[in-house]
């Protein structure tokens, strides 16, 4: 019987998942070809032959030729893994939290910043935000903000800002170097953050998560443990909304962020359609790479 084939995408390959993946596809008999997209010459006219593809590739440096060749993989009728359209979808953390809210969840009350800073502008935008903000009790301190990157990967472009005198500065930085897409947010009055690990018709793995600096919270900066109490409420209300947003955005698996506010409102900070899954192993003692990989050849 012939192999089955997977194409793994990715612009990391010493990364702990595409790892795993590579040697759990050894012991399955898979046949696994590797797509560093870093380095890489590829011609406009490849004919893609695999079974599987699966895109394990960041976003960080605003390259979209990965999502281009999935595309094409998906054209010659491989199985996609997640498919291009989720990755469009949410690729972009500011298209991604339009998508959330036209959906009806509540992600992170955000200003998108582009262009060179006025500040005249920047206060009453900042004014008007603000006062949404306190009245939603979304922070405690008024001038404390999170600045992301438009794409970031493990907390990477994330930057925590006191005071609007240091907000100005950084943003007035990086216009004279030439780049400036960035979200700004308030920094977020919140009691508990969870990770849920999502796989289609498996039942998900909840995480809840301390942060060991406040606001960079991915599982390598924080204490993780497995959220074991029998099904409650706040269970079905995080797998519900995961299980909303995977069968609009077409994921297959996915790893969500949500917090709980002091007022009890669950907050969904973002959603990655290809998160890292060694912490989760390691609280599970699951093979999570075998089993994403047998659900894509069986």
């Amino acid at each position: 019987m012939k192999k089955k084939s997977v194409s793994l995408i990715c612009s990391q390959p010493n990364t702990h998942s595409v790892q795993r993946f590579l040697v759990e596809g050894k012991k399955l008999k898979l046949s696994m070809n590797l797509i560093d997209i870093k380095n890489c010459l590829i011609s406009d006219n490849f004919t893609p032959v695999t079974d599987v593809v699966l895109h394990r590739s960041t976003a960080l440096n605003f390259d979209d030729l990965d999502i281009a060749l999935l595309r094409q993989f998906e054209l010659k009728g491989a199985f996609a893994y997640n498919s291009a359209k989720a990755l469009l979808l949410t690729r972009n953390k500011e298209r991604q939290i339009i998508e959330l809210k036209n959906l009806g969840h509540t992600p992170p009350p955000s200003l998108f910043l582009r262009g060179k800073v006025d500040q005249a502008h920047l206060e009453n935008a900042l004014h008007l935000e603000l006062d949404r903000w306190q009245k939603k009790k979304y922070a405690n301190i008024p001038d404390q903000f999170v600045l992301k990157t438009v794409r970031g990967n493990k907390g990477i472009g994330v930057n925590l800002i006191n005071g609007r005198e240091s907000l100005l500065s950084i943003l007035e930085t990086f216009w004279a170097m030439g780049d400036q897409r960035f979200i700004l947010q308030p920094f977020l009055n919140h009691k508990l953050e969870y990770r849920l690990f999502y796989q289609k018709g498996k039942s998900p793995i909840i995480v809840e998560k301390k942060s060991h600096n406040g606001f960079k919270a991915n599982a390598q900066r924080s204490t993780t443990k497995l959220l074991n109490e029998k099904p409650n409420e706040l269970k079905r209300t995080l797998t519900k909304m995961a299980e909303n947003i995977a069968d609009k955005f077409d994921i297959t698996y996915a790893g969500f962020d949500f917090w709980q506010l002091e007022s009890g409102e669950i907050i969904i900070g973002e959603v990655n359609p290809m998160p890292g899954f060694e912490n989760i192993e390691e609280l599970t003692n699951k093979n999570i790479a075998r089993e994403l990989l047998e659900l894509f050849v069986n």
